[in-house]
């Protein structure tokens, strides 16, 4: 590996520093748990190709998706968006590599300044352990502005156990203490602040598999521009723990182009111990849901196929009562293959476990169809559709979607997010269902608009400019329809002055 060093020409209080890997360590999946400060001091990713030709890099973020083109042996720099995680994907096996640079604004770019190399997913794990977190320079803290950073892959509950020490008042699903958890979203960014005011030995973790990357560095929106404030971070290294990786593929697309009923998927599950120690009788358990079918003697372990299971027995050799490994050596990996069909829409969600806490996957793949085409639209309070708003009006939302009811005796509640294309503001609102068994929901609360404030995303306020176009899109959870709606914010209403002549009698 080597270092690098990062400064500008006759620049003052200002460097940044960086680890990067061994180019054989370079991956074609990377995530950045560091988005632009919520004050709106910016992070950049700068990406770079060392391939003999250009590649596309796919990336998402919680305000959309994307993609770019980088140039052979030349780099991309992406804005990230505020208080948002990122996903940069390479799908032809291309590997790139990629560093962050937090705080820097072109014009203040010594003020909070530090950077991070981004880790490939490869070497991501469920369990993060801040080594040396201070929150300040000071001996005695008062202040903190340097947190942990978080994001994970797909929605999950994080844990936190502020000093590692398994003591917190908390117990989780494993009976271990924690100090706090949270509910988050894919590529949500979680800052995390010890109430010690410092973040060393900080242990942050998930129990459903999900793969989290972390981050440690000075938080532009909280910390200050001198002391005691640390213009510093770095990678959170993923700790040694197993993990169990499960993707899928279209192995035969037997109709239109895309998922359909009657594809098969080939499935991949890999069993990675980056453990301390060997797994020894390790139970891998796939069962598959009702929409797969399983294609007989498909299966295979490092490329050698398995045998079916006999009858009365089902099939499928990693279903039921699983497939046992004697043992797993530490920082071995093991690979299974298998083939399913597809025989009925919605998400497909198809989980592997074993028997050791945390070390399980789901893969969902989604297949359109079989629901009643969802609606949406801008609305007023009582529901009826409207194209426009005016600034500083509220905004609502309504949805009819009969397949999100899926209980009778109580009002359900689904989330949308109201986008202002023109400017990038986005905000998250919630809709509740307005009787238990209508399937019709909307938003309660109106959605504050203004055209003062309110420009940054996920605020509480939408900004807006006359103008300016605004979007929202809903997707069936189970069925996969969507329905989209537009609205424009109206120009204020024309007013008459009248005129009157001196004298003039009414």
């Amino acid at each position: 590996q080597v270092d690098i060093i990062t400064g500008d020409i006759g620049g003052n209080y200002e460097c940044r520093w960086y680890t990067v890997a061994p180019t054989s360590q370079w991956g074609t999946r990377y995530y950045s748990p560091v988005g632009t400060a919520s004050d709106g001091d910016d992070t950049y990713i700068f990406l770079y190709n060392p391939n003999a030709s250009a590649i596309t890099v796919n990336t998402t973020t919680r305000s959309g998706a994307g993609s770019f083109s980088i140039p052979s042996k030349g780099n991309y720099i992406y804005l990230m968006p505020q208080d948002s995680g990122a996903s940069f994907i390479n799908t032809a096996n291309q590997p790139f590599y990629a560093l962050a640079t937090v705080g820097a604004e072109p014009t203040a770019n010594n003020v909070h300044d530090w950077g991070f190399s981004l880790v490939q997913e490869a070497d991501l794990t469920t369990t993060l352990s801040l080594g040396w977190g201070p929150g300040s320079s000071e001996v005695v803290p008062t202040v903190n502005g340097n947190p942990a950073w978080v994001t994970a892959v797909k929605a999950t509950t994080i844990y936190v156990d502020y000093n590692g020490d398994r003591q917190g008042p908390l117990t989780d699903s494993r009976n271990e203490k924690y100090d706090v958890a949270y509910n988050v979203a894919a590529l949500q960014v979680v800052k995390l602040f010890d109430p010690d005011k410092d973040q060393t030995g900080m242990r942050i973790y998930t129990l459903d598999g999900t793969l989290i990357a972390g981050a440690w560095g000075q938080d532009p929106a909280t910390a200050g521009p001198g002391n005691p404030y640390l213009d510093a971070g770095t990678t959170i290294p993923a700790f040694p723990v197993p993990v169990i990786r499960k993707a899928s593929a279209i192995a035969i697309d037997a109709n239109t182009a895309g998922l359909s009923v009657g594809d098969t998927l080939e499935y991949t599950i890999r069993m990675d111990n980056s453990g301390l120690v060997a797994l020894g009788n390790l139970l891998v358990v796939d069962g598959l849901p009702a929409q797969l079918t399983y294609v007989a003697n498909s299966t295979s372990r490092d490329g050698v196929a398995l045998a079916d299971n006999v009858s009365p027995a089902t099939p499928f050799p990693l279903d039921a009562s699983g497939f046992n490994i004697p043992i797993l050596p530490r920082g071995q990996t093991t690979t299974f293959k298998y083939r399913a069909v597809i025989n009925g829409p919605g998400n497909i969600s198809n989980t592997v476990a074993t028997q050791y806490g945390g070390v399980n996957s789901t893969n969902v793949v989604s297949v359109a169809g079989g629901g009643t085409p969802a609606l949406i639209s801008f609305s007023n309070a009582a529901g009826t559709a409207v194209t426009g708003y005016n600034p500083g009006e509220g905004v609502y939302v309504t949805v009819t979607d009969p397949d999100a009811n899926t209980s009778n005796s109580t009002q359900q509640t689904i989330s949308v997010i109201v986008r202002n294309t023109t400017t990038g503001d986005y905000e998250t609102i919630t809709l509740t269902e307005t009787t238990a068994t209508s399937g019709i929901f909307r938003n309660t609360t109106p959605l504050a608009s203004s055209a003062i404030t309110g420009f940054s995303p996920a605020d509480g306020t939408l900004g807006v400019q006359v103008g300016n176009n605004l979007s929202v899109s809903y997707t069936d959870p189970v069925y996969l329809e969507t329905a989209t709606a537009a609205a424009i914010v109206n120009p204020a209403a024309p007013t008459k002055v009248l005129y009157l002549s001196e004298g003039a009698i009414l």
